[in-house]
């Protein structure tokens, strides 16, 4: 029973533990929107732990909420008001793609003795626990928030990036990126530049020519990826994958 992410050298309250008889800690989703720029989150803890609640009172303990988005990398907390029990907090766009992962925490302030009525006494008796600045005391189970892929709906000539740069034989693709970036010879980057602002309805046209290889190179390191290729998690992948999927299914 007394499983969790790792091991932990004193209580730590948990879902996945028993090692209070009593108490939880969990957090609840107020309400998420969007702007042109960023995601806005809305979130509310509940605490149910006399001895916890005590322990923050005297500023032994803080809230922090991690909030994690695996497949753009991104990472970051937040720390609860110690007057109220809500946070609201936004979260730039480009930063998070597909989901968004949230736990929240109730970490240790400093070094202090840790002892509270709810451990349980099966497992440890009436030891007091010294614990360090930054050290966990409490976890509540992680809340995973969808979020809107419409960026996948944009035409496909949104997933690449036109650019210079010198050392170029011709063009160069580059894949490892949300955007495929396609970089051209400083000379051909100026030659597109000026015919696609002096002949404006040969832009596609001209942007086909460059793309349309690279976009075969693209569909060939999707054919041959496997299941833990960091490829899956970019946005040029997956909106190519949208597009595959859709072909099929009306087809």
């Amino acid at each position: 029973m007394r499983s969790s992410k790792w091991e932990s050298p004193y209580p730590l309250l948990s879902d996945e533990r028993d090692d209070y008889t009593s108490g939880s800690f969990q957090i609840h989703e107020e309400d998420h929107s969007e702007s042109n720029k960023d995601f806005t989150f809305n979130f509310r803890y509940e605490l149910d732990c006399c001895g916890l609640e005590e322990y923050i009172k005297q500023g032994k303990a803080e809230i922090i909420l991690h909030v994690a988005s695996a497949a753009a990398r991104f990472r970051n907390k937040y720390k609860f008001s110690p007057e109220g029990k809500n946070i609201k907090f936004s979260v730039e766009k480009d930063k998070l793609i597909r989901r968004v992962e949230l736990t929240a925490y109730i970490i240790s302030t400093g070094e202090n003795d840790f002892f509270l009525p709810e451990h349980n006494k099966d497992y440890y008796g009436d030891t007091v626990f010294k614990v360090r600045k930054g050290d966990i005391l409490a976890e509540s189970v992680t809340v995973v928030i969808g979020l809107d892929d419409s960026e996948l709906q944009k035409p496909l000539s949104s997933i690449f990036q036109l650019d210079e740069k010198e050392g170029v034989e011709f063009l160069e693709p580059v894949f490892s990126g949300e955007k495929i970036v396609i970089f051209l010879t400083p000379e051909l980057y100026r030659k597109y530049d000026i015919l696609k602002h002096e002949h404006i309805n040969l832009r596609r046209t001209l942007s086909a020519i460059i793309t349309l290889p690279v976009l075969v190179e693209a569909i060939e390191k999707m054919l041959t990826a496997d299941e833990s290729d960091q490829l899956k998690d970019l946005r040029w992948y997956r909106a190519l994958e949208k597009r595959r999927c859709n072909i099929l299914g009306n087809s």
